[in-house]
């Protein structure tokens, strides 16, 4: 026990992992709100069925079937922390486009199923900048504790995003909850600045 308190105290001591452990948590939390909103949004608000349902979501994972394994090479050349705010800014720019669109009458299928596959790509450079991040923040004996922490936060998003979405869903219809959902959050946390690569 005395152990994990010194790893505890020890990623307390890390000022940059807090900070990036809080934007991840609710970047987690927005993900599963996110999902289950388009989802409805495809299904109410565009009338589609099973087969749109089936390829909105598989236009959102298609960039990390065709650029996944090379993501991380092509990110290990780059800054990590300008990729991770751009990215989150290109995705809120699309979340906040939905709602408007669909108000506007303007958003369809396709737009949609477009909308996805660059948030989808917007989400796989930030998935693998934010892995190689990480080894950044803590130093290698806390990385496992550090990863810890952020699966656990996943696990709690996980659980309770789909509710929380279903009420977001409820209370603002599914256009509305796509835009209010706190996905994306880590542009709005001061991150430390790591120049090299």
């Amino acid at each position: 026990m005395a152990g994990v308190a010194r790893t505890a105290e020890g990623l307390r001591g890390c000022p940059g992992f807090g900070p990036f452990w809080a934007a991840a948590t609710v970047s987690s939390f927005g993900t599963y709100v996110t999902t289950l909103a388009v989802q409805v949004l495809v299904v109410l608000t565009l009338g589609g069925g099973a087969a749109e349902l089936g390829l909105v979501s598989a236009a959102r994972w298609l960039p990390y079937l065709l650029f996944g394994v090379f993501a991380g090479v092509f990110l290990d050349r780059a800054r990590r922390r300008p990729i991770l705010v751009t990215t989150d800014f290109v995705r809120c720019v699309l979340l906040v486009a939905i709602p408007t669109l669909a108000v506007a009458n303007h958003l369809s299928l396709v737009v949609l199923v477009a909308f996805m596959i660059v948030f989808g790509l917007a989400s796989l450079a930030n998935d693998a900048a934010s892995q190689s991040f990480l080894p950044r923040l803590v130093s290698p004996r806390l990385l496992t504790r550090a990863n810890a922490r952020l699966d656990q936060s996943d696990a709690v998003a996980q659980t309770s995003g789909p509710a929380l979405a279903g009420g977001l869903v409820s209370l603002l219809t599914a256009p509305w909850a796509v835009g209010h959902s706190p996905a994306n959050t880590r542009t709005r946390v001061d991150l430390p600045v790591l120049d090299s690569p």
